[in-house]
């Protein structure tokens, strides 16, 4: 399979290339550190992911694969990327539930596929370590995290581009986002670019600018 994807994004320091797997439409990202010349995803879609291809054909693996939350169209894809690449999953030990109930999720929702789930390294919400850190931004989930690469933050599903929700699960707490976003709103307008869980990207200094939406949630009354 040929799989000459053309990256989304490029700096001087980072190249990024966005996956869009079948299920929910959920992006899910692969970057590459020009320095250290080593390549680590972020979210995972579900299943195999064209990701899988586009590295295989270029002889190269991931160094780990980082995950924003741990519902199934973002984790679902973890597992197999670990065992091709041979690499650790590393998640807020705060959403470990979440990824442990995917399964059930994904029965509610109506879909015959089952999950297997990775296997985790858990760690604190505010994980830190080669020059990726995690911000905590629960409501979405109790674990949701905003994940930072030197100038670039990437979302999950807790801040799109153009919208509030993609689809909301059960437990979402909106409250709780609220104040996760507006705790972590200087984190993401200094982004050089946001590269949210679903849609498109969008510089950090535009985002509410482009999201009335959003502007209007973040200063609604809890």
């Amino acid at each position: 399979m040929n799989c000459d994807q053309s990256p989304v994004f490029e700096n001087d320091f980072e190249l990024v290339w966005r996956f869009t797997g079948q299920l929910l439409q959920a992006n899910h990202y692969l970057i590459l550190n020009k320095e250290t010349d080593t390549f680590i995803a972020i979210d995972s879609g579900f299943g195999r992911s064209l990701m899988t291809d586009f590295l295989l054909e270029r002889r190269r693996k991931l160094s780990v694969v980082y995950l924003t939350h741990g519902h199934f169209d973002h984790s679902g894809g973890a597992a197999n990327l670990a065992q091709i690449n041979l690499c650790p999953v590393v998640m807020s030990k705060a959403d470990d539930r979440t990824l442990k109930g995917s399964n059930f999720l994904l029965k509610m929702f109506g879909y015959g596929e089952k999950l297997v789930l990775p296997e985790v390294t858990l760690v604190d919400e505010n994980f830190c370590d080669n020059g990726i850190r995690f911000y905590s931004c629960p409501g979405h989930t109790p674990g949701s995290v905003l994940i930072r690469t030197r100038s670039l933050v990437f979302t999950g599903d807790s801040v799109y581009a153009d919208r509030i929700d993609a689809i909301k699960l059960p437990g979402q707490d909106d409250d709780l986002l609220r104040e996760g976003i507006i705790r972590n709103l200087p984190i993401l307008e200094s982004a050089e670019r946001i590269f949210p869980g679903h849609g498109i990207e969008v510089p950090g200094n535009y985002l509410l600018r482009r999201n009335p939406e959003l502007a209007q949630f973040i200063h609604s009354a809890a």
